[in-house]
C-alpha cells in the first residue's frame, strides 16, 4: 500500500520453504515444470516492480519461500519473496539473484533423464536466460535486459520455438542447435 509520504507493506504468514533450502533437499529431482513457474513468478514480481517504480534490491534463493497451496490437486507451487527493503535506482541486482536462483536449480535437473523437449528447454534456460538474459545489464546490447516482460513472453514462446526447430532440423537437431 503506498501512503503519501511512507510505504506501508502488508504480509501474510506463509508456510513454506525457502528456494535455497529446496534445492538443498532437490538435488537430482527438481523438474523443469518447477523452474519454469519459479521464472514466471520471478517476471511477473519484477514486472508489477517496475509498474510501481520500486525493485526489490534482494532477490536471492533465501529471500524465495517455495510454498503449496493446502487445496492442492495440480500439484503447483506458489513461490513468495520476502524482505522487502527500501531500495535506490534501478540495478540488476534482482536479475543476478534470479540468475543464481536458477543456476542453482538448473544443477538439481537430472539432464540424462529428460525427453527431448525438456532437453531443449533445459538448454534454453542455461544458454540464453542464465547465459544472457538475466546477467545482461545494457538494455542497448539485450531489448531483453531489465525487462521482466520480455523475458516472460520469451518463456512463453520456448514451446513454439521447439515445435518449429523440431519440425524443419528433427528433435535432436533442435537440441543440438542451442546447446552450446
Amino acid at each position: 500500500m503506498l501512503g503519501r509520504e511512507f510505504v506501508v507493506f502488508v504480509r501474510q504468514y506463509v508456510r513454506g520453504t525457502s528456494l535455497e533450502q529446496y534445492i538443498r533437499a532437490n538435488r537430482g529431482n527438481v523438474e523443469l515444470r518447477f523452474i519454469e513457474q519459479f521464472l514466471s513468478a520471478m517476471f511477473g514480481l519484477l514486472f508489477e516492480l517496475e509498474q510501481r517504480g520500486m525493485i526489490h534490491g534482494d532477490i536471492h534463493a533465501d529471500n524465495v519461500l517455495v510454498a503449496r497451496p493446502r487445496y492442492n490437486l495440480k500439484g503447483d507451487v506458489q513461490f513468495r519473496v520476502m524482505d522487502f527493503k527500501p531500495a535506490g535506482h534501478g540495478d540488476p541486482i534482482d536479475y543476478l539473484g534470479i540468475a543464481r536462483s536458477l543456476k542453482g536449480l538448473l544443477e538439481c535437473v537430472g539432464y540424462e533423464e529428460l525427453q527431448l523437449r525438456d532437453r531443449y528447454v533445459f538448454e534454453v534456460l542455461r544458454n540464453d536466460f542464465l547465459g544472457r538474459y538475466l546477467v545482461e545489464s545494457d538494455p542497448t546490447a539485450d531489448d531483453r535486459a531489465f525487462s521482466p516482460g520480455e523475458l516472460q513472453s520469451k518463456l512463453d514462446s520456448v514451446d513454439e520455438m521447439f515445435s518449429v526447430a523440431s519440425a524443419s532440423r528433427g528433435p535432436e537437431a533442435a537440441v543440438r542447435s542451442v546447446r552450446r
